[in-house]
């Protein structure tokens, strides 16, 4: 038995020095690793096979309703800015918003270069002359008539005061109003005027213009549905009003900028206008387009027609102005109505005032709700009325 085991030994000795048995035993372990291997991933195959029939429906209907909006959102936009109509119209926004600045600068120059203001001192043997307040306030009386009493200089230095006290205060005030941050909120209540209308005339011509061209039912048709193809051009229409906003704050900063370099301050500043007031011009003026938005959307899907949706719109906006200014002060029940009214309430929450016909008294808080619930009922009938209704071919609108 020992001398058995001694050779069996003897034998893995001389085996083990050479590299068959070495050779062959890799190869095994290769072989069992790939076969393994092959295995694990057919089972984690099969697992995620019956995972995708169980719940991938979910993910994959969730990730293609985000994405096929965003994509929705992103062609529409592709098409709008290949027309002129979005930029012609910021162009004229741009324009218009920038008038009170112009105003403002030109005014503060004027009054600059005026000089001194003068007062008229009354003489004995003739009609009074102007004197300037900065000589009477100095002491020069040599630039006062000949004969003049000491109590008429006396007399004179309070009003010369009141004069260069009160021309430091406009001064102050045409500055404060060309410079930042107070030239913003001056451009904004000037151009949200002039966005309403640009609005629908931007909202009536990009969605008149698909039953025009006859796409909409060609879009309809590759699967987007109907609420989806409608949210993605609401929502980009809703998107280019605040870029055009910001655009006129840009263009405001840059002017601003301009007119500071030409305009020299003056020698008594006013409180500066603060920075989060031009913030939230900003945002309610934005908050005061979407309810619009939603009227000229409205109008022009039950007219199929950019210039029947533009022509309600404009003419309800406009109208409803002139209407409250005629019939507003004859009974308190016109009042009540008014105070419900969208313009009037859009009119209250951003500060505007069309043509200076100003606008019913409500509070901010009244104004908001009141816009939420317009905002509400236009974007429900709005998408009642483009689903339920036939899409027809190509118009001649």
């Amino acid at each position: 038995m020992g001398a058995l085991l001694s050779a069996v030994r003897w034998d893995w000795f001389k085996r083990s020095r050479r590299w068959i048995p070495w050779i062959l035993l890799a190869l095994l372990l290769v072989t069992w690793a790939a076969r393994r291997s092959s295995i694990s991933r057919a089972l984690t195959r099969s697992a995620s096979t019956r995972e995708r029939g169980r719940g991938g429906a979910v993910g994959r209907r969730k990730e293609g309703l985000m994405g096929s909006l965003v994509n929705a959102v992103r062609w529409d936009w592709f098409k709008l800015a290949r027309r002129w109509i979005p930029w012609i119209l910021l162009v004229i926004l741009l324009l218009l918003s920038q008038l009170n600045l112009l105003a403002g600068f030109v005014a503060y120059q004027g009054l600059r270069h005026a000089g001194d203001p003068v007062v008229a001192v009354p003489r004995v043997d003739g009609p009074p002359i102007p004197v300037r307040c900065r000589d009477i306030l100095s002491g020069k009386l040599d630039a006062l008539p000949e004969g003049t009493p000491p109590e008429v200089t006396d007399s004179l230095r309070p009003q010369c005061q009141d004069e260069q006290t009160q021309l430091q205060r406009q001064l102050s005030s045409q500055y404060r109003d060309i410079t930042l941050p107070g030239s913003i909120p001056d451009a904004l209540n000037l151009g949200l005027p002039v966005a309403v209308i640009l609005l629908a005339i931007l909202t009536s011509s990009h969605l008149g213009a698909e039953y025009a061209w006859g796409t909409v039912r060609t879009n309809l048709v590759r699967g987007i549905g109907r609420w989806r193809y409608l949210a993605a051009k609401l929502i980009l229409l809703a998107l280019v009003s605040a870029a055009a906003l910001l655009a006129i704050v840009v263009l405001t900063a840059m002017s601003s900028l301009v007119a500071r370099h030409f305009a020299p301050p003056p020698s008594e500043l006013a409180r500066a206008a603060s920075w989060s007031r031009a913030a939230a011009v900003l945002g309610k003026g934005w908050v005061a387009l979407i309810p619009y938005l939603l009227l000229t959307a409205l109008a022009t899907l039950l007219a199929r027609s950019s210039a029947a949706g533009m022509a309600i719109s404009i003419g309800y906006y406009m109208g409803e102005h002139v209407v409250v200014a005629i019939v507003g002060g004859l009974s308190g029940r016109t009042q009540t109505v008014a105070r419900y009214l969208l313009g009037q309430n859009i009119d209250a929450w951003a500060g505007l005032s069309l043509l200076g016909l100003g606008h019913t008294k409500v509070g901010n808080t009244h104004a908001l709700l009141v816009l939420v619930a317009y905002a509400m009922v236009l974007a429900c009938a709005a998408f009642y009325v483009f689903e339920r209704r036939d899409v027809a071919g190509a118009s001649a609108a």
